[in-house]
């Protein structure tokens, strides 16, 4: 029988460890004292379990880290005039946040060290915070030392396993998708310890194989469809294509894009094309091929994991090569259609593109553009006769004119001038409130959709004071929430480098909670 161990990071028990670790040490601090930097390390270990879905990279803390701030803060209190601030700041930026090298990742740090090492006094009484939390254990002050150290260790067994989402600084949502995890976790341990356990198919070998050929044979002809779709999308395009500078019609910059969108979905699906063909060969008989590439798309086919060589092309992220291939013949069907509309409705879902981030460039070239429309032909550049000033002078007006996003609660939607719409993004650990439009606490484990996103480029010279449309409600704060590209089966990459762009999103909860549950928009898969 096999016997597993891991050590618990339930927050009850990393509570009650730490603080027999306090009792342990030669400079012996107050509870009072010692408590909120327990209350953090507990914290911060406790969300190691939800892993990718809180954080980009995984924190290594243990009770060494623990021990030297607890060594520090005896220093500290000893020595300086305002301890509090300086652990605050050792805290975040050296103990514990220095090894993080992710900017959404620290932020997140920085809030909960702030709640629970400099918590402001009206925050306590707040239920469902980690603030709160700190409240409940803290010992009276009447009591001795012993019977604080008693009553907070009372307080820590009564903690429920798992602990309210909310206190942790997290959603109510995760806690049901590592139940899960941690179920799938252990019947891999069991799977792998014992191998009679569960008894390996009969022609297993045989089964592989025919399922895999006849995955490939249908994931070729959808390819040639889709090659012939975008083929012939191209050669209607290339008789309009105008004066050209780095890859964008300078007259029509948003269109330019999706014609490039197109041109490199219709290359990579012939290199596509290539690939499987290849495999299709040997599964017929014909000797392996040579080639490096080949063989790196055989092996990870044959595993069903998407190909290295394929990867660049997955912004998402990893995912199964016969989910990808279906997204890709999706992709290039909106992408047709987006540029087959005789009046284009300026209507789009980020998950269409394999460069989201152009498109909203496009939009400021475009914005850049029109305020030359009077100019003539012999100044745009790349045309005969252009100044040498004129790209200078362009990238000046691209930063000048910032892009503006607004989420539109209206049913009757209206394209704005000089802007688009986004359609088809989810929220992640938090709510829409369409009647008040803005953020919300949520209890559900699914993503919220999110309504159209209005994108449209604010002149400078446009006045300040000037409100735009369906402004957000007086007296919410905002919340400037990452957008990104949503993988399969809900798993997002939280890096920083993969966000697409912030959303400005009024909201019922504190921009702070907002940052600690990582709430973020996501573009999911084409449908």
């Amino acid at each position: 029988m096999p016997v597993f161990w891991e050590q618990s990071l339930d927050l009850s028990h990393v509570l009650i460890d730490s603080m027999e670790l306090a009792q342990q040490e030669l400079c012996k601090q107050p509870p009072t004292r010692v408590l909120p930097l327990l209350l953090l390390h507990g914290l911060l270990l406790h969300r190691q379990l939800y892993g990718m879905k809180l954080q980009a990279h995984r924190g290594h803390w243990s009770q060494v880290t623990l021990t030297q701030v607890l060594q520090i803060q005896d220093q500290l209190w000893a020595s300086l005039s305002n301890p509090s601030a300086a652990m605050q700041e050792l805290a975040a930026s050296v103990f514990y946040g220095g090894a993080l090298g992710d900017d959404k990742d620290r932020e997140a740090l920085i809030s909960l060290t702030q709640a629970c090492l400099s918590p402001r006094k009206e925050s306590w009484g707040q239920p469902h915070t980690p603030q709160y939390l700190l409240a409940t254990l803290m010992p009276s002050p009447e009591l001795e030392e012993l019977d604080a150290i008693a009553e907070c260790k009372a307080q820590m067994h009564l903690l429920p396993t798992p602990p309210e989402p909310q206190v942790c600084g997290l959603s109510a949502g995760p806690q049901a998708w590592l139940l899960q995890r941690q179920s799938r976790a252990l019947l891999s341990i069991l799977q792998r310890s014992s191998p009679t356990w569960v008894p390996a198919p009969r022609g297993g070998s045989w089964r592989t194989e025919r399922q895999l050929r006849q995955r490939l044979v249908l994931a070729k002809r959808r390819l040639e469809s889709l090659q012939a779709l975008l083929t012939n999308t191209i050669r209607q395009d290339e008789s309009g294509a105008g004066c050209v500078v780095l890859g964008l019609n300078v007259r029509q910059p948003l269109e330019s894009f999706l014609q490039m969108e197109v041109l490199e979905l219709c290359q990579l699906v012939s290199v596509l094309q290539g690939d499987l063909d290849c495999l299709l060969q040997q599964l017929k008989g014909a000797p392996s091929c040579a080639s490096q590439r080949c063989a790196a798309v055989a092996y990870a086919l044959w595993t069903g994991r998407l190909p290295k060589p394929w990867r660049p092309h997955a912004p998402a992220g990893p995912q199964p090569p016969w989910y990808w291939l279906r997204q890709l013949s999706r992709r290039g069907q909106l992408l047709v259609r987006y540029l087959g509309t005789e009046v284009p409705k300026r209507i789009f879902h980020l998950s269409a593109f394999r460069h989201p981030r152009r498109l909203l460039l496009s939009l400021r070239w475009e914005a850049a553009f029109a305020t030359d429309q009077y100019a003539s032909s012999s100044n745009l550049p790349g045309c005969q006769g252009s100044s040498s000033n004129w790209l200078p002078h362009k990238r000046q007006e691209l930063n000048s004119n910032p892009l503006h996003f607004q989420v539109v609660n209206d049913s009757k939607l209206t394209v704005p001038e000089m802007g688009l719409l986004l359609i088809g993004l989810q929220l992640w650990n938090a709510e829409w409130d369409p009647l008040a439009g803005a953020l919300q606490d949520s209890l559900s484990s699914q993503p919220s959709p999110l309504p159209p996103v209005s994108v449209s480029v604010r002149a400078q010279a446009q006045s300040t004071n000037d409100q735009p449309p369906h402004a957000p409600h007086a007296g919410l704060a905002t919340y400037s929430c990452p957008v990104y590209m949503e993988g399969p089966l809900g798993t997002t990459r939280l890096h920083s480098r993969n966000i697409l762009m912030h959303l400005p999103l009024p909201t019922k909860l504190s921009p702070s909670i907002c940052v600690q549950r990582r709430v973020h928009v996501c573009s999911p898969p084409l449908s």
